[in-house]
């Protein structure tokens, strides 16, 4: 019998006999990927020791007398179970095995790792249930295994199993054994969003040390956001990290400090995020779905150590552009604002309407807005800018007008009480001043191209739009000079979208949602969005666009109710905590505090979950919770992961929640905003 194989021997289509872990491990071997060197040490070898030292009708005995709804019973058919696999001694033959294949590794440090059969699945992640031993000797390599083998019957794995209809099926666990790779830098990696769902980007979380410090949400690693195509980095949040896990010199690992200033860095270089970006995308392209990876740096070279389905993602993809919405969050967390106007507009014309007042505005006046944002629902735009930014605008314009105190007050309640900033200022500022020589300019560019407008009204329905479109592209340049010739070209592109729809055999309304560049691709390709997407635009969309990013950027989706919630209501309560969103959702309710799992006598249905980070035995705990909030941890950590695979809102990274909450607070919990408010 052999028991053993290399992960050369071994593809993805060998789960029964190396599990999840050690499947994609072969896999990827075989692919090229860069994997640590090492064998499978096969779950028939399992299933031979059980057999042979006669525990099998022991271990089915105790097995079905668990009462799942009593956790003690759980508790004590573990013990029982591990105890009887832990006593045994593994047979001359299979060590002899175990340890030729070591020797071959010609490695002093490997990573032992439990892969079950059920492991790493579509469906269930099995995320941190059972054990790894990393920086393994040879001298503890078998007692090791045999904990591999013995933590398929722990507490958490034996309640993992009944939470998800597992009890009756057949599950077995082999063990991998790799070179040990002694990271410098190591962490996860989502091939897609997992927050956004966004299949165009790719997230990396990345930590100084060994990746177990990541994976159990001990530390906040660095994230970076990657879109794929066009492939640029498009998102950098870099935090501070104290301590690392690393090898100790007698095997095993240990916590040691980080000096400030090495903590305090950016983790990976833009060429080191984007060589592992490729990495990812291509094991994404191998397998042909979303991908969980594990990954390690050491001496220059990427390595990844595991991969796995994502198993959080929902059916429908909801579209992201041109940005992560964790900037525009932040972006609006930070600022007051106030609505300007709403009615019916067409995306191009808030594209005009970002741009005009993010750029020309300053460009023109030398004072402008930072940002704007368009909320879109059904067709009405609510129009929004900065409160802070509108009263220093309105001071600046009062100020080059008039020294009187009372005339800039004045100005100023006209300015709020307006539905157009520009249109009032003209009336009331003296045109002698320099800065609004380019308005002179604007009337007289109108003059030039009014036979244009009417031309183009007159013709929208029976010209062909290749014809259409230079005529189009000049009425887009002179709108931004003139309100009058702006408003007609909002009805010819109206006319222009319904000629579009009945060609192609779209929803009108749908295609008032296309950007500037979809819009030029259907004029040279014929290529148009999906209509689902559009639809998602309609429904209810977001269009923020500030200086830094002058084209419109857009989010759809759920979220959008939240972003205005934002602005209408503001975040400025004190008693509140921000955090990282691990899964969405919206909740009140009463906090418990469980910095221990083991020393907790109740915890309460429909309470809130509060913790420094959680670990595989907090799954019963977490079970019952109806949110969770976490210290420490990334997106991609056991808690975020969890939480998405049950379906329950999580936010993480909070620093200093169990420091701030106390048993029986009661929180707002809303993971779509990533703010904790304190209720009472």
């Amino acid at each position: 019998m052999k028991y053993i194989k290399s992960l050369t021997e071994i593809d993805k289509n060998d789960v029964n006999i190396a599990g999840g872990k050690g499947a994609s491990l072969g896999e990827m071997t075989k692919a090229g990927i860069p994997v640590p060197p090492g064998f499978v040490i096969l779950s028939s070898t399992f299933d031979h020791f059980i057999e042979v030292t006669n525990l099998t009708k022991e271990i089915n005995s105790i097995f079905e007398s668990i009462k799942p709804e009593l956790s003690n019973t759980i508790e004590t058919a573990s013990e029982k179970i591990e105890g009887l696999i832990l006593q045994q001694e593994i047979p001359e033959d299979i060590k002899k095995e175990i340890f030729g294949n070591f020797n071959k590794l010609q490695a002093k440090f490997v990573a032992v790792r439990s892969s079950a059969t059920a492991e790493d699945g579509s469906e269930l992640a099995w995320a941190g249930q059972l054990e790894s031993f990393l920086n393994t000797t040879e001298e503890t390599l078998c007692e090791n295994t045999k904990k591999c083998w013995a933590s398929l019957f722990t507490p958490r794995a034996i309640f993992y199993r009944f939470e998800n209809g597992l009890k009756k099926t057949e599950i077995s666990v082999a063990v991998v054994v790799q070179k040990m790779i002694q990271s410098e830098k190591s962490g996860i990696a989502f091939s897609v969003h997992p927050v956004s769902e966004n299949y165009n980007q790719l997230i990396i979380e990345a930590g100084f040390g060994l990746g177990e410090a990541i994976v159990s949400g001990s530390i906040t690693p660095d994230s970076y956001v990657v879109e794929k195509e066009p492939f640029k980095i498009i998102n950098v949040v870099v935090n501070k990290q104290n301590r690392a896990l690393y090898r100790k010199e007698s095997g095993g690992n240990e916590w040691k400090e980080l000096e400030p200033s090495k903590g305090s860095l950016q983790i990976l270089s833009e060429k080191e995020i984007l060589d592992l970006s490729q990495i990812i995308i291509e094991i994404e392209k191998h397998y042909g779905f979303p991908c969980d990876i594990e990954w390690a740096f050491e001496k220059d070279k990427f390595y990844i150590v595991q991969s796995r389905p994502i198993t959080t993602l929902g059916n429908k993809k909801e579209y992201t552009q041109d940005i992560t919405d964790i900037n525009i969050e932040k972006t609006i967390k930070e600022k007051s604002w106030v609505s300007r106007w709403a009615g019916s507009y067409t995306f191009l014309s808030c594209s005009f309407w970002g741009y005009q007042y993010t750029n020309s505005i300053k460009d023109i006046l030398g004072k402008g807005f930072e940002s704007v944002v368009f909320v879109h629902k059904k067709g009405v735009v609510t129009f929004y800018v900065p409160e802070k930014e509108l009263f220093e605008l309105g001071t600046f314009l009062a100020k080059k007008t008039i020294d009187n105190s009372e005339y800039a007050l004045k100005m100023l309640t006209d300015l709020k009480e307006s539905t157009d900033i520009i249109t009032p200022l003209l009336k009331e500022l003296s045109l002698d001043i320099p800065e609004l020589d380019l308005f002179r300019k604007f009337n007289k560019l109108f003059e030039r191209h009014l036979g244009l407008h009417v031309f183009m009204k007159k013709t929208v329905d029976y010209l062909p739009i290749e014809f259409l479109n230079p005529l189009l592209h000049n009425f887009v340049e002179v709108r931004k000079y003139s309100e009058h010739i702006y408003s007609d070209s909002e009805v010819c592109f109206r006319k222009i979208a319904d000629n579009i729809a009945k060609k192609e055999g779209y929803d009108s309304k749908f295609l008032t949602c296309l950007t500037s560049k979809e819009f030029e691709m259907y004029l040279e390709k014929r290529i148009l969005p999906d209509q689902e997407i559009l639809s998602a635009r309609y429904d209810s969309s977001l269009i923020y666009s500030s200086l830094e990013k002058p084209h419109e950027t857009i989010l759809t989706g759920k979220i959008i109710d939240d972003y205005e919630s934002i602005i209408l209501g503001g975040t400025k309560e004190t008693k509140e905590l921000i955090g990282i969103v691990a899964y969405p959702g919206k909740i009140s309710g009463k906090c418990k505090i469980i910095l221990n799992p083991n020393e907790v006598s109740e915890f309460n249905n429909g309470e809130i979950l509060v913790t420094g980070m959680t670990r595989p035995e907090f799954l019963p705990y977490i079970q019952k919770a109806s949110a969770i909030i976490t210290d420490v941890g990334g997106m991609l950590c056991h808690a975020a992961v969890t939480a998405r695979e049950l379906k329950i809102p999580c936010i993480v990274g909070t620093n200093n929640a169990t420091k701030i909450l106390k048993n029986g607070d009661i929180v707002e919990f809303d993971t779509n905003k990533g703010i904790i408010k304190i209720i009472n």
